[in-house]
């Protein structure tokens, strides 16, 4: 069983395991595997649907991962059960990865109610804790969505705040990334003023579970990234980053923004600027 993490200053956007093993058939909870359906078949926590992550994040305009309209994004949690009060738990078999992705997107749509399961999904297994193949019958609701653009930038809202002192950037990519980005066309780089901390130093890679809060924020500050500033995340697809606006959140840190287009945007876009 996981640790209780009250340590953190926002801790309940987290479900560890304990709490999600009390509350798996709470009429107002829905717990979402982000998983493949394939993984997602072979078996998941018990009243688990299935929201594979390549349903709420799609190529648009050449970049891949990007928001899904809001339309779509409001007919896929309807459909699994979700509406405007439900407390929304996801999980996934990548440390949160997959999970904060969704959950990011989440939270831009308007809905503040959810957690990150504190731990991979075979770091749940490991501990014998159950799961099964049932598919649950859900019951579609009325999701309808509020987009807070206070929690997306794009290249333009960068663009115009590179000089504000109340504004940090944070890279969630590994250092040799910068160096060298890999797919043809991209620049290598990063944003101007840009601070570098790898989504996965978040975690303990053996079981997916947060990093304690003392020594996340310690990381943090040695970066220049501090609470009282707005961050915003970005990463190569706005995927990674999306774990790192998660942990962000758990941290206090109330402003915090996911850049989706991340580096595939920023690094293919000829008329904006880098630094090495």
């Amino acid at each position: 069983m996981s640790e209780m993490r009250n340590d953190y200053p926002n801790p309940g956007l987290i479900a560890d395991f304990a709490w999600l093993s009390q509350h798996l058939d709470d009429l107002d909870v829905r717990i979402i595997d982000v998983r493949t359906p394939m993984e997602y078949d072979v078996g998941h926590i018990r009243n688990a649907v299935n929201v594979p992550v390549n349903d709420i994040a799609m190529r648009l305009n050449g970049l891949p991962s990007m928001c899904v309209p809001r339309e779509q994004f409001e007919g896929i949690m309807s459909e699994k059960g979700v509406d405007n009060n439900t407390t929304v738990v996801a999980y996934d078999s990548s440390g949160g990865l997959l999970a904060a992705r969704f959950l990011w997107s989440l939270e831009y749509f308007g809905h503040l109610k959810f957690k990150i399961m504190d731990g991979s999904f075979s770091y749940w297994t490991r501990l014998g804790h159950d799961i099964v193949t049932d598919i649950p019958d859900v019951k579609p609701t009325k999701f309808m969505a509020n987009p807070d653009r206070n929690r997306l930038a794009d290249s333009e809202w960068i663009l115009n705040h590179l000089k504000n002192a109340d504004v940090t950037i944070l890279d969630c990519r590994n250092p040799h990334e910068v160096v060298n980005p890999g797919p043809p066309g991209l620049r290598s780089g990063k944003v101007p003023g840009a601070a570098v901390l790898t989504w996965d130093e978040s975690i303990e890679r053996s079981t997916g579970t947060l990093k304690t809060s003392n020594l996340l924020v310690s990381r943090l500050k040695e970066r220049g990234i501090t609470p009282e500033k707005e961050v915003v995340t970005y990463c190569a697809s706005g995927i990674r980053s999306a774990h790192s606006y998660i942990v962000l959140r758990i941290l206090g840190y109330s402003r915090a923004r996911n850049y989706d287009g991340s580096w595939y945007d920023w690094g293919s876009n000829t008329d904006l600027p880098v630094e090495f």
